[in-house]
């Protein structure tokens, strides 16, 4: 019988694991705090720990420590409640065999400690770490979008990705899957706006052998290759009428046949969908089924855009870098304070994939371990010297501070579309203070 230790402050939570496990065939040990645990370790010897972060007295990253020196092959999950991607992220690099995210399941925990006791194939372990670590941000608005991802992470209900394209919303839905209960079963993704409208049904639902012209075998579809995984819908709002019509029947009684085919297959999958158009407007004009919409939107993760979150620029950058220096022989390693500097005001139209093709192009083109400004591509450097307020110091003349004051606030309301919620934020202002400057400057956006 495997010994099990829980370390855990909370009492509630040590019982309900320990019923769990017990009902499991595992001998459980409990403890209220990190150092107790930690004494039993050698004259116990456990064939895993589960152990919560966030304690007091001693939290994980410091037992963690401690229980490798003793150990340094002691298998050890963690258990969290926040979405700290830095503490999580040492974790799993330490040696850390998985980790679950509180409120957890019945079916988390027996599908992590399957994982556990497992011989997993090592290529297919250390792929699904990497996919684990692969969304790189420091912005607020990243980590709030984390947060809420990791709550909702081990539930079945649908999850809707909006964002402008090159944002990162295919990124956030692997974190999802890869940080869920069905990490270890198939992520199928499709792309809604590059599926030719006369095959996207069989793409979607599978078909008979002929069903129609050309069908000579019989297909599984992506819905059926999804079971027991994610399928993540990307662009779902380029989806057609009538498969938006089928999809809906599929979410509600998670049942569909083939194309051509008689019999019923039955399916389970989680859903996560991804658009950049506002599928709400689409709604409106009459694109987009109102029940779908409802059905898909139980959960909605907004990512921003690029140029709202300039703090994950350098650290896009640097990660960008490591990936590439990886694959390929490239003298590049780091960017200069001047050069990051320019990409840091650069506006990003096409988001966090025009940054990292920029990385890359620069990063192959480099002759030094650095990248100056002369190595940035021509159009970034040449938007640095399209400033909307160069013309106010072409002269001589000094400029009232008043006038540089209006020509900002007009600049910064026309980039967000009038929006003065958003206005203010950016100015680092309260409302009050942008309502009192625009009536101040006679400002009507």
């Amino acid at each position: 019988m495997k010994k099990i230790f829980v370390i855990d402050d909370s009492i509630p939570t040590l019982k309900l694991i320990h019923k769990i496990l017990k009902n499991s065939g595992y001998k459980v040990f409990e403890f209220s705090d990190a150092s107790t645990g930690l004494s039993q370790i050698k004259s116990e010897s456990p064939d895993l720990i589960i152990m919560d972060i966030e304690m007091p007295k001693m939290n994980g990253l410091e037992a963690l420590q401690l229980m490798k020196r003793i150990d340094p092959n002691l298998k050890v999950v963690i258990m969290t409640a926040y979405a700290d991607l830095e503490k999580i992220h040492y974790f799993l690099e330490n040696g850390v065999m998985d980790f679950i995210a509180k409120p957890f399941s019945l079916n988390e925990i027996n599908t992590v400690l399957a994982h556990v006791f497992s011989e997993e194939d090592e290529g297919a372990s250390q792929e699904l770490f990497d996919r684990r670590l692969n969304f790189v941000s420091n912005s607020p608005e990243i980590k709030a979008c984390i947060d809420k991802a990791l709550k909702v992470c081990n539930s079945d209900l649908p999850i809707l990705i909006l964002g402008e394209n090159g944002t990162g919303k295919e990124i956030l839905a692997d974190f999802i899957h890869y940080n869920s209960l069905r990490k270890y079963n198939n992520m199928i993704k499709v792309n809604c706006a590059a599926i030719p409208r006369d095959l996207a049904e069989s793409e979607l639902f599978g078909h008979e052998r002929g069903a129609f012209t050309g069908a000579v075998d019989t297909r599984q579809g992506k819905i059926e290759l999804s079971n027991k995984g994610t399928l993540f819908l990307d662009e779902i709002g380029d989806l057609s009428p009538s498969l938006q019509t089928k999809l809906l029947r599929v979410l509600e009684y998670k049942k569909y046949e083939r194309v051509g085919g008689k019999n019923t297959i039955e399916t389970d999958f989680r859903l996560i969908c991804a658009s950049n158009k506002k599928l709400d407007e689409e709604v409106k004009e009459g694109n987009f089924r109102q029940d779908l919409f409802y059905r898909i939107n139980t959960i909605t993760l907004q990512v921003p855009p690029l140029r709202e979150r300039k703090s994950d620029i350098e650290p896009l950058i640097n990660h960008f870098l490591n990936q590439y220096r990886k694959k390929f022989m490239v003298t590049a390693e780091k960017i200069s304070k001047e050069a990051l500097e320019i990409l840091e005001e650069y506006e990003w139209s096409g988001n966090v994939r025009e940054l990292k093709n920029v990385v890359e192009t620069t990063a192959s083109l480099t002759v030094t371990d650095t990248i100056n400004t002369s190595d940035l591509p021509r159009y970034i450097y040449d938007a640095k010297s399209k400033n909307p307020y160069t013309h106010l110091f072409e002269s001589d003349r000094i400029i009232p501070l008043d006038q540089l004051e209006e020509a900002y606030i007009e600049f910064t309301l026309e980039k967000l579309s009038g929006n003065k919620k958003r206005t203010a934020k950016m100015l680092g202002i309260s409302e009050k203070t942008l309502y009192n400057k625009l009536n101040k400057y006679h400002i009507n956006p």
